[in-house]
C-alpha cells in the first residue's frame, strides 16, 4: 500500500474554495468518528486501492486537508477502520453477554445473535472479508490477526467463566472450543457475502449451538426455542 501522504494544511470549517464542499464544523472526536463511518462504507464496498482520499473527502462532505488533520495517511485511516469494526462487534457481544443470566446463557445468546448482528453491522462484517484480499500488506495482516485474537479471547474468557460457574466440564479445552466458535462465525459471514443464506433459514445455528454445548456442558444444555432430543 502507499506510504504516508504529506500532511496537507487547511482548517476545518474554513471558507471552501470554489468547487469544494462546504465543511460543517464538528468537534475533533466527532469529525474523526464521522470519517471512520464514511470510510467503512467505502472500503467495505471497494478495494483499498480503489478508494481515494478525494472520494473519502467528498463522501464525508469535507476537503482532503481535513482528512489529514485526523489521519496521517489513507493507510492509517484504513487501519483505524479495521480496528473500529472489530470493536463494534466486541462491544455488542459484551453487551449481550452482560445482560444474560449466566455465562453459559451469555454464550448461547451471543451465538444466537449472529444473524441479527450480521444484518445490523453488515458493513463491518463485509469489510473484514474484503480486507482478507489486502493481507499482502504486513500491517493489514497484523491487524486482522489481532482482531481474530480479540474475538477468540472473548469466547475463551466466556467459556472460562462458564467453567468456573460449573456449567462446563473442567477438562474442556476452552481455547480449542473458542476457535471452533469463531470459525463458524467466519463461515456464516462468508456464506452471506456470496449470497448463500440457506443456513439462516434451516435452523443450522440453533442446532450447531445445541450440538456444540452438548459436548462441553455439564448436563443437557438448554437452548431456548430448540426442543431437547
Amino acid at each position: 500500500m502507499a506510504g504516508a501522504q504529506p500532511h496537507l494544511q487547511g482548517q476545518e470549517g474554513g471558507t471552501p474554495s470554489e468547487g469544494r464542499p462546504k465543511t460543517t464544523r464538528l468537534r475533533k472526536e466527532e469529525r474523526r468518528a464521522q470519517l471512520l463511518e464514511v470510510a467503512v462504507q467505502l472500503f467495505a464496498n471497494s478495494s483499498f486501492g480503489s478508494v481515494t482520499t478525494a472520494t473519502l473527502a467528498k463522501s464525508a462532505g469535507v476537503t482532503e486537508p481535513v482528512i489529514y488533520q485526523h489521519f496521517a495517511s489513507k493507510d492509517e485511516l484504513y487501519h483505524a477502520v479495521l480496528r473500529e469494526s472489530c470493536q463494534r462487534t466486541l462491544d455488542e457481544w459484551a453487551r449481550i453477554f452482560s445482560e444474560s443470566p449466566s455465562p453459559l446463557g451469555g454464550l448461547i445468546n451471543v451465538a444466537r445473535s449472529q444473524f441479527r448482528l450480521m444484518s445490523e453491522l453488515w458493513v463491518h462484517y463485509k469489510l473484514h472479508v474484503r480486507a482478507i484480499a489486502e493481507v499482502s500488506d504486513d500491517a493489514v495482516r497484523t491487524i486482522l490477526r489481532e482482531n481474530d485474537d480479540s474475538y477468540h479471547a472473548f469466547f475463551r474468557d466466556a467459556l472460562e467463566k462458564a467453567k468456573t460457574a460449573g456449567e462446563i466440564r473442567k477438562e474442556i479445552n476452552t481455547t480449542d472450543v473458542a476457535w471452533f466458535l469463531l470459525s463458524q462465525g467466519l463461515l456464516l459471514t462468508v456464506c452471506r457475502q456470496v449470497g448463500n443464506t440457506k443456513f439462516e433459514a434451516s435452523g443450522y445455528l440453533d442446532n450447531l449451538i445445541k450440538t456444540t454445548l452438548a459436548g462441553v456442558s455439564v448436563g443437557a444444555p438448554v437452548v431456548p426455542g430448540v426442543p431437547a432430543r
